[in-house]
């Protein structure tokens, strides 16, 4: 039995353990709908974790050789009793968590129609223009004044007077006696006197909805609201103009004032570099003059020490 077969078993026993413990032990019941969800989710944890197993089950069949009807001596007869009492608790487990697994499952239920909540759209009245002609058989002046109160759009059978009812005014046959109707004393005064009356005024009838009236007022409203959309933009362009126009006054003093630092800092580079050689060869003379002092003087005292 090799290395990996050992940690497979191992890893088997206990993982099987386990999961027979939290199926023994673990209160599958549940009263709510989130209950039921959290049932079913650990189910399917569970049942992964049974798949695990066959896998590890197969591993170790895989690295021991052996076959489901294979039996050579004892110690395999024990080792492949071992394998198919695992495997049967593994697929007993397997069953019971399939089973709380269907019975947890969540129902899937369909969200309400947001349609519903909509109320269904009620139709407007729309109002119809009242048609009011007033005809009269002894007044043409009153039959212009009801033409003038029909509609333009709307053809309607032409008014006539009575005269246009009557027969075309030819030359009647001359014959040996005409008699001629008198007319009513009546008739002659209405139709000599002028008619005193004035026409009547035609009634004010709007042809317009109600459903007009409110989108005119509303396209009233959004077309302020957008000239002073319009103005406010404006003023915040013309103000944001400004501020730039400042901060460009400002950018192009510091980049000024930038320069001429950098160009102060170039100078000041150049003088401390050349007072930096001439510092230096000064030093180096100073300290060679001084060895020179110091190593006469000591030539002189031994000089003087020996004579």
């Amino acid at each position: 039995m090799g290395t990996d077969s050992s940690h497979n078993q191992v890893n088997l026993a206990r993982l099987l353990r386990r999961l027979e413990k939290a199926v023994e032990t673990q209160d599958w019941s549940y009263q709510t709908p989130t209950e039921r969800s959290a049932r079913w989710v650990q189910a399917e944890g569970m049942l992964q974790s049974t798949a695990y197993a066959k896998q590890l089950l197969l591993n170790i069949k895989d690295s021991e050789g052996m076959e489901p009807d294979r039996s050579i001596d004892s110690i395999h007869d024990v080792r492949s009793q071992y394998l198919k009492n695992t495997e049967a608790k593994i697929n007993h487990v397997e069953s019971v968590l399939a089973e709380i697994k269907e019975r947890s499952q969540p129902q899937l239920s369909k969200p309400p129609s947001f349609l519903s909540h909509i109320p269904a759209p009620q139709p407007k009245p729309v109002t119809r223009p009242e048609i009011i002609v007033t005809t009269s058989a002894s007044k043409p002046s009153e039959l212009a004044s009801s033409d003038a109160l029909l509609p333009a759009d709307d053809p309607q059978p032409t008014l006539q007077s009575p005269e246009d009812d009557l027969l075309p005014s030819t030359p009647a046959p001359q014959t040996g006696s005409t008699f001629t109707a008198p007319e009513p004393a009546h008739l002659r005064a209405e139709s000599l006197l002028p008619d005193s009356r004035p026409p009547a005024a035609a009634p004010q009838i709007s042809d317009t909805p109600a459903f007009m009236h409110t989108s005119l007022k509303t396209q009233e409203d959004l077309s302020e609201q957008l000239a002073q959309m319009a103005a406010q933009l404006k003023r915040n362009a013309q103000s944001f103009a400004a501020q730039l126009h400042e901060d460009n006054a400002l950018v192009q003093l510091a980049h000024d004032q930038l320069e001429g630092v950098h160009t102060r800092v170039k100078t000041e580079r150049t003088t401390l570099r050349d007072f930096r050689g001439k510092s230096g060869y000064t030093t180096c003379m100073v300290m060679g003059a001084v060895a020179v002092v110091m190593v006469s003087w000591v030539m002189m005292f031994f000089l003087i020490k020996v004579t």
